[in-house]
């Protein structure tokens, strides 16, 4: 017999004996100190003792071996299922961002260097006739949350709001029928304030941003990204005078100041003309005095010629 046997038999003896003796002193407190057996103290309590030796010394061990085996059992299972759970939940995760990368990549592609428009160029409806007159080139894109700041002007209680908002929504749709397969609608998940989503999506997309809004103008340009101002178009479009120039104006109502007349050219352009009151409805030649460029457009200065 070996040495680590005699050990284990050493153990098992004192375990076995262990429970032997609380096996006879239970057995005594719970029954037989009051009911001997065969009237004979302390018989029942031995041989209960003696039996409970016997099992623990031979059967335990068998028991605790086989329960051993099946403890051992259960936890290579169990750790086995995580492990196998755990890498296939990683192997989907791996998968899912992968898909995304892949689909955040056809995205740049399809939305790179697009035109994005904000929601005041779509009230403004302007853009809509440089579309029509085929200067409109390249991707037009109208974000999910632009179209629903349109909406949300298009349900205002107040008359005026409203009919802008619906005009909006109107120029939209004219945008796709003129535009077609080159318009399309950035789909987007995340809230916030309109000006900071477009400032964020035209940097991740390099792309540009067609506005008349002055401050999203300004915040753009301090952020590098490149604005269409379609207010600096239309005054890039006006007709060019120069000074002394003659052209002919309908004068159409007073000026401001007395013996002012006021006319427009066929871009919209006012012109103010000296000594024009008297005119009011006619065709007059004018000769121009001054061109003043102002943000919101040029206004010209004229006289009677003569």
């Amino acid at each position: 017999m070996t040495k680590i046997e005699i050990r284990n038999n050493i153990i098992k003896f004192i375990i076995s004996l262990a429970f032997g003796v609380l096996a006879f002193f239970s057995a005594r407190r719970w029954y037989f100190a009051t009911n001997p057996l065969l009237e004979v103290s302390y018989f029942a309590e031995t041989i209960i003792a003696l039996i409970i030796c016997a099992v623990s010394f031979f059967i335990f061990p068998i028991l605790g071996k086989g329960l051993s085996g099946w403890i051992e059992e259960t936890i290579t299972k169990t750790v086995s299922l995580t492990l196998k759970k755990f890498i296939r939940e990683q192997q989907l995760k791996n998968k899912k961002k992968v898909a995304e990368r892949k689909e955040e990549k056809e995205r740049y592609q399809k939305y790179k260097g697009a035109l994005f428009l904000d929601t005041s160029a779509i009230i403004d409806g302007r853009i809509v006739e440089v579309a029509r007159a085929g200067f409109l080139l390249g991707k037009i894109v109208a974000p999910r949350f632009v179209l629903e700041e349109v909406q949300q002007v298009s349900d205002s209680s107040a008359s005026l709001k409203r009919q802008r908002g619906r005009r909006g929504l109107d120029n939209v749709n004219e945008l796709k029928k003129i535009i077609g397969k080159n318009f399309s609608i950035l789909e987007t998940k995340n809230g916030g304030e309109v000006d900071k989503l477009l400032i964020n999506y035209a940097k991740k997309y390099d792309a540009k941003l067609v506005t008349v809004d002055f401050n999203l103008n300004k915040l753009a340009k301090v952020s590098g990204i490149t604005v269409l101002n379609v207010n600096d178009l239309a005054s890039a479009l006006t007709t060019v005078v120069l000074i002394g120039e003659k052209i002919l104006v309908t004068i159409k109502q007073k000026g401001k100041e007395e013996d002012q007349g006021v006319g427009f050219l066929g871009d919209g352009t006012m012109v103010v003309v000296t000594g024009g009151q008297s005119f009011i409805g006619q065709e007059k030649e004018v000769e121009v005095t001054r061109v003043l460029q102002k943000e919101a457009g040029k206004m010209i200065f004229a006289k009677i010629a003569g």
